[in-house]
């Protein structure tokens, strides 16, 4: 059984969706065990003051330490994980709540007005977890939309072991659509291969479907299924990426593996399917088609190749690992690898191919 406390100001925020449907269920059945705690009942504060005005000026107030500390100290144990539910942390996504839901004990920190003093965060939260790129009136509504993802993968709560596991994001990419009766609803019909029981064709239209919706509403998870999946061939992935609007550049290296490894290890490049003499793989606004041969000197110095970098975070991981493999894995000299500003990177692979790397955001 999974346990979980939550903190806030407003316990009697979270009574109507607890009392409800599957989690409800979930906690009736003993497959999720929840508590309550009011932050407010650890202040000294005679009017059960939580929050103070931030040091530094600025609009709104800042939850004050010690009734926080308190609060979180009083539900911790040996084996909890405290979560702070902040715009400031990672996506919660379907791997994280999978995660989670292996958990004993959960403490989920709910924040409020313009959040808690720092030093609670550092000194009690193991992480910080957010919903999205938006902000809201308070963590109440996070800490739900964690607990229903969670609880989700908990054994017994769904009615179906496997429903969980074929929804969306779990094969990486959208669910596909649903129907039920009645087979004509307003001169709409059931898709014919839905209707004859042929499972390996009913298996074979759900995964097209999913992937063409994915590909429709959200182009960076089509991308990156199709950058690690194996249900299609090379040449399908090329002609997938680039309807994606990513442009395909062919080179020709004298030993795959060890292009590979450079690709790797100093780009940071993921590899989407691999084969005897044959690799695809993905940076930036591009797809990278390596095919195996025998190199052609004589055609004159390789053009440059220039790529842009998505954003300054995933340049400044190149240029770090650029930098330690000049030092440590591949010696190269420095007219080879030069940082010539913080925008731009230039080096030549292990076949002499001129690369330069330009920072699309700054």
């Amino acid at each position: 059984m999974l346990e979980i406390a939550i903190l806030s100001l407003f316990p009697e925020y979270f009574r109507g969706p607890l009392e409800t449907s599957i989690l409800k269920r979930a906690q009736e059945k003993g497959a999720v065990a929840i508590q309550q705690v009011d932050i407010r009942d650890f202040t000294d504060d005679k009017h059960r003051r939580v929050d103070d005005r931030p040091y530094g000026g600025g609009p709104g107030m800042v939850m004050m330490p010690e009734p926080v500390t308190k609060a979180v100290q009083s539900a911790r144990r040996v084996r909890s994980k405290v979560i702070y539910m902040s715009p400031q942390g990672r996506p919660l996504t379907a791997e994280k709540a999978r995660s989670l839901a292996q958990e004993e004990h959960l403490v989920l920190l709910s924040g409020h007005y313009e959040g808690i003093d720092q030093r609670v965060i550092d000194r009690e939260v193991d992480e910080e977890i957010s919903i999205g790129d938006y902000v809201l009136t308070n963590g109440c509504l996070p800490a739900l939309v964690l607990i229903d993802a969670v609880a989700r993968f908990l054994p017994g709560v769904l009615g179906h072991e496997a429903a969980a596991e074929e929804d969306s994001f779990e094969s990486g990419i959208l669910d596909c659509p649903h129907y039920t009766r009645p087979v004509s609803f307003m001169g709409q019909e059931v898709p014919k291969v839905l209707q004859e029981g042929n499972h390996q064709k009913i298996a074979q239209w759900r995964y097209a479907a999913a992937l063409a919706k994915t590909e429709q509403t959200r182009p960076d998870l089509y991308r990156r299924h199709l950058l690690s999946g194996e249900r299609c061939s090379g040449q399908q992935k090329e002609s997938a990426l680039s309807r994606c609007g990513l442009a395909t550049i062919r080179l020709t290296v004298a030993s795959l593996k060890e292009s590979l490894s450079f690709y790797k290890r100093v780009l940071g490049l993921r590899v989407g399917r691999k084969e005897e003499r044959y690799a695809l793989l993905s940076l930036g606004s591009i797809n990278l088609v390596l095919m195996e041969g025998k190199l052609r000197r004589s055609d004159g110095p390789h053009p440059v190749l220039e790529v842009e970098v998505e954003n300054s975070t995933e340049f400044d991981r190149i240029a770090h690992r650029a930098t330690r493999a000049e030092v440590i894995h591949y010696g190269l000299r420095e007219e080879q690898l030069q940082l010539l500003d913080t925008l731009t990177i230039e080096l030549r692979d292990p076949d002499g191919y001129h690369w330069c790397l330009k920072c699309r955001q700054s």
